[in-house]
């Protein structure tokens, strides 16, 4: 490799005064004159490069001598001491050739010293560092590439990149077709295809190395491109040479080869088979088999190879023949099955039966019925396969020991009376396999009873209140024993009695007398008992035969009922049939109020059990026994001007040819509403308070505060109204609302437009003219200020207000309307002086 040198040029700007020639230096002092770093093109640090410097006389340069010697470290940093003052140029280069780089003079980074440039050393220092980045070699070949192998299609050719000028260089490559670069083909190597077939092929070589020209060449053609030889073995059959029993070939020649194959039997040319498989049938016994393969590949010269003949085929065994399985129960009188499994190829199979290893006699089908003389014994099937040109196959299953048969019935089932006295029989249902032999066990609460072993059975006293079941076990030889027990029955009742029909005399009238006549009863003797009814409840103390009607009696239905008693006998009661109502003039009525007695709740008038009921009942409520108007129902809603008063009702009972009852109900105090909201809080409309109009419990509030809210949010826009204040508050919560917040006022109780009306307005609050205060004028004396207005509803809104007033006057008057609302602030209490 030839060996380039490259140079950089320091220059500076001379002093003032004289120029420095060579003649005039100064002899060097110890101090560091020039430092700095050389670098290679790319930048690394380039180490043990000689330094060079000359001195400029101000028309030429002249070398210095430098002793020792200057060379930069491993880091490229180099240190020039001991110069005199003047200008100066510093080169590096390679110490010995050949180099990468050229000899390089800074600070110009020329191949030359610049004479309008140099380094000047003052007071035996340059004023800074004198760095120099080397300037790279041209990169050239100086030996053009090869390419190493055979020109043919298949076999690699390898490319050397032949000599360079400079080291540490990277190569790319280029593969080319007649001088036309191969797509994809940029490595080293290069493996010839079918469309490389004829022609000559060459390899460009680019070299690069960082900071350097990259340069690139190529070598000389190879051959014209011959076909390629594939690569071949002799085929070889795989396979046991038996029928049955498939032979296999497989070539494993270049890759991408395309096989076809013949397989000729001994002594015949003709083919039995084209595919790269055969299998030998019945026929193909004691022949053998070769096989010949024919490989093609585009690019390559075709190949035809023969294999060596097989052994002669012998006869086949079966590739699957496993042992059988018995499934079904292996007991005393199962049907059991013989299960061979999947044989291949597919033989005809037979079967025989063992005991205990022992071929059973006639036992030769896929099924065995299982004996009682199995019973303890091993028991097995042999299956054998059979198939021409083929060796027998003989497969016999594990043995699995005979245990007892299971014998099968229905549980029985008990029929007749459950009852003392009463006959119990049962049905066994059918026993397999027939015959069975069966005994028979009768139980009290699940214990055997003494001698009842029979068919059917008694009951007797001692089985009242007991459960009654019978137990049947079975029996047979070789079948294990089955025992099976009915359901119990109900608890045995007592015996029944046979009542008579007893039926009433007398007269159906308040006063009258009435018997009744127990009729026949049995068996006798049985004892009689008699209770008197009316209207099917027991009156108190009437229990003989006869009964005096009394005025309790009137417009009810008497019966009697007649009990007959009997020891070991159930009770038996028989009710006569009712008497028509009982007769009586004067009208009979109870009337009472049911619902709570609070305001806001309804009162309902319960007539009760009322004679004649075809009476005609009216009413009429009072408050303090004073008439309210309109209020004729049965019903009546409790006001809020209800609280804490006493009601009552007067009902009025009337018929013709009946004397008229009036029947006076009192209430007790009425309780006030309770409070709808009970404090602070944030309410759902329609869930924790519904709309309405609502004022506060207390009539003294202190700065009470509400919203009515469509959301959560806070903002502005979710305010549809509210409203602040003191003294009593009003609220109207509308039906779009979905929230209401309260605060510092306390529990709200619903408006249901009633209450007690004031002659007095509370200069702080809100009231409902006509229902808290009589419409009309008010005045109000010593205010200092008032504010007071006519609302239309307290919704909280500016709608609301349709007539309002400021006031700084000591007196203040003020007109309010029926219905509408009156609000006070700041003022001293309203009195009502005129309509």
């Amino acid at each position: 490799m030839v060996a380039t040198t490259t140079a950089a040029l320091l220059l500076a700007t001379l002093l003032p005064g004289a120029p420095a020639f060579a003649d005039d230096v100064e002899p060097p002092t110890s101090v560091a004159s020039i430092t700095g770093t050389v670098t290679d093109p790319a930048g690394a640090a380039a180490g043990d490069l000689c330094i060079t410097v000359e001195t400029f006389d101000g028309t030429a340069w002249s070398p210095v001598q430098l002793t020792p010697e200057v060379r930069t470290d491993a880091a490229g940093a180099y240190t020039v001491t001991a110069l005199a003052d003047g200008t100066y140029a510093v080169g590096a280069d390679a110490c010995t050739p050949p180099s990468d780089t050229l000899r390089t003079w800074a600070p110009s980074l020329s191949a030359q010293p610049e004479i309008l440039d140099g380094v000047v050393v003052t007071g035996g220092v340059a004023a800074a560092p004198v760095d120099i980045r080397l300037l790279p070699a041209a990169v050239a070949a100086i030996a053009d590439p090869t390419i190493a192998g055979i020109a043919a299609i298949g076999s690699t050719l390898t490319a050397d990149p032949g000599g360079w000028n400079v080291s540490g260089l990277a190569f790319g490559y280029q593969w080319n077709r007649g001088g036309v670069a191969i797509a994809d083909a940029t490595a080293a190597t290069y493996t010839p295809v079918p469309e490389d077939a004829g022609s000559a092929l060459t390899v460009s070589v680019t070299a690069t190395r960082q900071g350097w020209t990259s340069a690139t060449t190529s070598s000389a053609a190879t051959a014209p491109v011959a076909a390629g030889a594939l690569a071949t073995t002799t085929p070889v059959i795989v396979g046991t040479a038996k029928v049955g029993s498939p032979f296999t070939v497989s070539p494993n020649w270049t890759p991408g080869t395309t096989y076809t194959y013949v397989w000729k039997r001994s002594g015949s040319n003709a083919a039995v088979s084209t595919g790269s498989s055969y299998t030998p049938t019945s026929a193909d016994l004691g022949a053998t088999f070769t096989v010949t393969v024919t490989g093609t590949l585009a690019g390559y010269t075709g190949v035809t190879l023969t294999s060596a003949p097989t052994a002669a085929v012998t006869t086949g065994s079966f590739g699957s023949a496993p042992n059988p399985t018995v499934t079904g129960q292996v007991a005393v009188g199962q049907t059991v099955t013989a299960a061979p499994g999947v044989w291949s190829p597919a033989p005809a199979l037979s079967y025989q039966w063992r005991r205990n290893g022992i071929a059973i006699a006639g036992a030769t089908a896929a099924t065995y019925a299982i004996a009682p003389t199995d019973l303890g014994t091993a028991l097995s099937v042999t299956v054998s396969g059979r198939l021409t040109s083929y060796t027998t196959a003989n497969r016999t299953s594990l043995p699995i020991t005979v245990v007892r048969g299971t014998l099968t019935a229905p549980a029985p089932k008990i029929w007749g009376t459950r009852a003392v006295g009463g006959t119990l029989g049962f049905t066994a249902g059918t026993w397999g396999p027939a015959p069975v032999k069966l005994a028979f066990q009768w139980l009290r609460d699940g214990a055997p009873i003494a001698g009842a072993t029979g068919t059917t059975y008694v009951l007797t006293p001692s089985d009242r209140d007991t459960s009654i079941a019978i137990r049947v076990t079975g029996t047979k030889t070789a079948y294990n024993q089955l025992v099976l027990t009915s359901a119990g029955t109900s608890k045995i009742a007592r015996g029944t009695l046979t009542a008579g029909t007893p039926k009433l005399s007398g007269s159906r009238a308040v006063g009258g007398t009435l018997a009744v006549s127990a009729g026949a009863w049995g068996p006798a003797p049985v004892k009689l008992a008699y209770q008197w009814l009316r209207n099917g409840v027991a009156i108190a103390g009437a229990n003989g035969a006869t009964y005096a009607v009394t005025t309790a009696d009137f417009g009810t239905s008497i019966s009697a009922t007649v009990t007959g008693t009997k020891t070991g006998y159930n009770q038996v009661a028989v009710t006569t049939a009712g008497t028509s109502k009982i007769a009586a003039g004067t009208i009979i009525a109870s009337p009472t109020i049911s619902g709570l007695q609070r305001s806001g709740s309804k009162l309902t008038v319960n007539l009760g059990k009322y004679w004649p009921s075809t009476a005609t009942a009216t009413y009429q409520w009072y408050r303090l026994g004073s008439r309210i108007g309109g209020q004729t129902a049965s019903t009546y809603t409790l006001g809020n001007i209800d609280a804490g008063k006493l009601l009552s009702v007067v009902v009025t009972f009337t018929k013709a040819n009946y004397t008229t009852l009036r029947v006076t109900v009192n209430t007790g105090k009425i309780a006030p509403r309770p409070a709808s909201l009970g404090g602070d809080g944030v309410y759902r409309v329609g869930i924790d308070i519904q709309p309405g109009t609502y004022f506060t419990s207390a009539t003294n509030t202190a700065d009470c505060r509400w919203w009515r809210l469509s959301d959560l949010s806070g903002s502005e826009s979710s305010v549809y109204g509210g409203d602040a204040g003191s003294g009593r508050r009003m609220m109207t919560i509308l039906a779009d609302d979905s929230y209401v917040v309260t605060s510092n006022c306390g529990s709200w109780v619903r408006f249901d437009g009633t209450g007690y009306v004031s002659w007095t307005m509370p200069g702080d609050g809100i009231a409902h003219v006509g229902s808290m205060v009589r419409p009309g004028a008010y005045v109000s004396y010593g205010n200092d200020y008032c504010y007071v207005a006519a609302l239309n509803a307290p919704t909280g809104m500016v709608s609301d207000i349709y007539e309002n007033t400021e006031s700084y006057d000591s007196t203040v008057y003020w007109y309010v309307y029926e219905g509408e609302y009156f609000e006070a602030y700041g003022c001293n209490e309203f009195t009502w002086y005129s309509n």
